[in-house]
């Protein structure tokens, strides 16, 4: 048994709660997209999106790992690990392969030699220092995946947990299948609908 969610160098919010409960209940993180979608191998780098590649075709679903201060936060790992004579995704999965809740992850390779390059990141220990080095990036720039959408997305999440709280401590539970029905139903149903003309 594992628990899959994404975990990398630029988004480390694993981290926050769940890597204590992966601990203590002995249920590893089966970490997915380690390498964030690509970004911290550096082939996006100076705005690259190589042919066939993930930022190349499905653009939209990864602004989060292709925004600014992600691209910023990816090159000071650049950085460090160019220093140490690391490749950088072989850093990117070091960092992963050491952290005691995680029981492994998965790597997406395209090529034989993305593949032999992933793998042989089981044998590179990284020293206290370097950790030390990831660590400084990760505080000065904690969340470099939250961008503005999302930012309104999560203030809007905390606002629909807290009115359903507040609805069910009163027992008003008319109320709630109203709101659910509004805020999460209806916009599914329309979305579902949507996908489903002319096909």
């Amino acid at each position: 048994m594992s628990v899959q969610n994404p975990y990398n160098l630029l988004n480390r919010t694993y981290e926050v709660g769940l890597a204590e409960i992966s601990i203590r209940e002995q249920c590893g993180l089966l970490a997915h997209t380690p390498l964030a979608c690509g970004v911290l191998t550096g082939k996006y780098r100076n705005n690259q999106k190589p042919k066939g590649s993930r930022l190349q075709l499905f653009r939209n679903y990864f602004d989060g790992y292709s925004g600014k201060l992600s691209l910023l936060a990816a090159e000071k790992y650049f950085i460090i690990a160019k220093k140490y004579n690391i490749s950088p995704a072989q850093l990117s999965l070091a960092f992963i392969n050491q952290q005691p809740f995680v029981t492994s992850s998965i790597i997406g390779a395209t090529t034989m030699k993305q593949l032999k390059e992933n793998i042989e990141s089981v044998n590179i220990d990284l020293t206290s220092e370097i950790i030390d080095e990831l660590n400084l990036i990760h505080k000065d720039n904690p969340s470099p995946m939250i961008f503005p959408k999302q930012k309104g997305l999560l203030n809007r999440f905390s606002f629909y947990l807290l009115t359903t709280t507040k609805l069910i401590l009163k027992g008003d539970w008319t109320e709630l299948a109203y709101k659910i029905n509004k805020k999460i139903i209806k916009p599914i149903k329309s979305y579902v609908n949507s996908r489903n003309v002319g096909s």
